[in-house]
């Protein structure tokens, strides 16, 4: 399947956009996530002039439907890594997408995610253009445990 997509990296928590996402965020001091479904989400109490905080954000997957845009926050080595997919605007790619299961506070819902594909010259391929994985996105939630 074709689409197109966009990648930024954004420098802090409070430079999110405020949208409703569905999705969900889980704290350091927390032993299940918080989920959420069309709620417009603040994490920037989470942080400290651009610092994680105490508690802190460990991981964080946000997907907006209305304007075609997955948020992934990941806590790593003191620091967030915070990047944002536009899935309307940007490089045409091959997409593909996976479902997979959660952790059980998610019920009956599967993480879905988007994977776009560019094609790359591959000097193992005589040239000839590969595709390689560029960016994944989660694109919010399934019911039922479609694990295909």
């Amino acid at each position: 399947m074709k689409s197109k997509f966009s990648i930024t990296r954004i420098e802090s928590l409070a430079s999110i956009p405020k949208l409703e996402y569905e999705g969900y965020y889980w704290l350091s001091d927390s032993p299940k996530p918080k989920v959420f479904d069309r709620e417009t989400v603040d994490l920037s109490s989470f942080e400290t002039e651009g610092n994680p905080s105490n508690p802190f954000v460990i991981e964080s997957n946000l997907f907006c439907s209305e304007s075609k845009i997955s948020i992934s926050v990941r806590h790593i080595d003191g620091a967030y890594m915070i990047f944002r997919i536009d899935w309307a605007t940007g490089d045409e790619c091959e997409v593909s997408e996976e479902n997979y299961l959660g952790h059980s506070s998610f019920k009956d819902k599967t993480l879905s995610f988007r994977q776009a594909w560019l094609p790359v010259k591959d000097s193992y391929c005589e040239g000839f253009k590969v595709l390689t994985p560029s960016a994944i996105g989660f694109t919010g939630f399934s019911r039922g445990d479609n694990n295909e």
